[in-house]
């Protein structure tokens, strides 16, 4: 074991500190002196040695610049292989980035003479040497980005336009996510019914458990389709296109067909009803509309339908026609579907006891025709289409200052030429007060 040394510091006149170490044995060691390191930055030699001479001392060199792996660098010396690094007496144990802007040299041809930002050279690519799909560049630290012409990328070194990654279908390039790299292939459909995926390259939407999409919408499992009552959603069969509810219960909108299902052919039928079901086919037998006093129009509407081709319907209503105060004409209107030639027929009687009844004297407007029906008599109209709006003036013997009432019957039936078989409509009726001469 060597004996305890003492250390004496002296600065040496090469940009280094000697440490003198004085031994306290007694045996002097060789007096040959031995270098252990040396080395040279910028034809400045800095260097780390121990040596021993002849007076017995340990002589150990300590670095007065930048001490950067096994170099000693001299102040304010750059680096050689990076021109926005330099050696600062701030920071002597690695490189510190020059001034901003200081001018550097990144020694690639194709970039312009740049100046030091963060301690990288920013410069500019030269237009011979930008790729084809950029319009400009720059670069820092030999890391680039370039400015690209629209709905292009540059992806690993290579110009690409709106095209599918070769090696993987379902990246693709899109310059609004990520000009420089691969994305994913957008196979949103923005359905919330779909679970959207992408498979070498093809997008598909699988609908969702008891969904289907149709379309390009959602619906549920049973779901009709608007407006077609044996188109729904049966997943069983199909999640993507319409299926036939076969034999479940549909309307067919006809009023005149009752137990209506889906055929396999996607249709909805009924069976034919083939008799009216009111028995109000006679004059005798009208269906009973309003008591004594109907002095307004319209009355809540009346529906019903005609069925077979021969079927008549009659509704009847009492009023007053005449009295000292006012005078009523009565008034019907009839709303069939479009189609069916329709007649309506408005009639009247002078009072309404059974047994004193009178028909009235009625002058029917053009367009109409007179029926008389034993003791009731009016007019009738007929409309190939569209609705009949008919009002009667019936003229009773007895009238002036008496009161005169009567009952009035509405008849509605096909017209003669009319090949529908089932029609429904809609009947109003009531009384229209005659205004007064003054």
């Amino acid at each position: 074991m060597r004996p305890t040394a003492l250390v004496v510091v002296v600065l040496c006149t090469a940009g280094c500190i000697e440490s003198d170490t004085r031994r306290t044995a007694s045996t002097a060691p060789d007096s040959t002196t031995t270098s252990l390191s040396d080395a040279t930055v910028d034809g400045e030699v800095a260097s780390t040695d121990t040596s021993l001479d002849t007076s017995g001392r340990d002589t150990v060199t300590v670095c007065t610049g930048c001490s950067i792996g096994p170099v000693c660098v001299p102040f304010g010396t750059g680096s050689p292989t990076d021109p926005c690094l330099v050696c600062r007496a701030e920071e002597p144990d690695h490189w510190s980035p020059q001034d901003h802007d200081t001018p550097c040299d990144d020694r690639d041809d194709c970039h312009t003479d740049g100046v030091c930002v963060a301690g990288k050279c920013q410069v500019e690519v030269a237009q011979s040497c930008l790729p084809t799909c950029a319009t400009s560049g720059t670069c820092s630290g030999h890391q680039c980005s370039y400015t690209l012409v629209d709905g292009m990328c540059f992806i690993d070194g290579v110009c690409v336009g709106a095209a599918a990654d070769p090696a993987n279908g379902c990246q693709v390039c899109d310059p609004q996510r990520d000009a420089f790299a691969w994305s994913p292939k957008d196979c949103d459909d923005q359905l919330a019914c779909t679970l959207d995926s992408c498979e070498n390259g093809t997008c598909k939407h699988d609908p969702k458990r008891n969904k289907c999409s149709i379309d390009g919408k959602c619906f549920d499992e049973g779901e009709r389709q608007a407006g077609k009552p044996c188109a729904a959603c049966i997943v069983a069969t199909s999640q993507s296109a319409w299926s036939v509810p076969v034999e479940e219960a549909c309307d067919d909108g006809d009023v005149c067909t009752s137990g209506d299902v889906c055929e396999a052919t996607g249709s909805c039928a009924g069976h034919l009803v083939t008799i009216d079901g009111a028995n109000n086919d006679t004059l005798a037998t009208a269906q009973q509309l309003g008591a004594q006093g109907i002095a307004s129009f319209p009355q809540p509407d009346q529906l019903g339908n005609l069925n077979p081709t021969s079927d008549v319907d009659w509704y009847t209503w009492r009023m007053t026609l005449f009295s000292g105060a006012q005078d009523y004409q009565p008034r019907a209107s009839l709303a069939i579907a479009p189609g069916p030639s329709t007649r309506l027929c408005l009639l009247a009687t002078c009072g309404d006891t059974v047994g004193q009844l009178v028909p009235p004297a009625v002058s029917c407007v053009e367009g109409t025709s007179g029926i008389t029906d034993g003791t009731a008599a009016g007019c009738c109209a007929t409309r190939d289409s569209g609705s009949i709006d008919l009002t009667i003036a019936p003229q009773c013997a007895a009238a002036g200052t008496a009161t005169v009432r009567s009952i009035v019957y509405a008849q509605v039936s096909f017209a003669a030429n009319s090949t529908v078989p089932c029609a429904s409509y809609t009947l109003k009726w009531g009384a229209m007060p005659v205004p007064k001469d003054n």
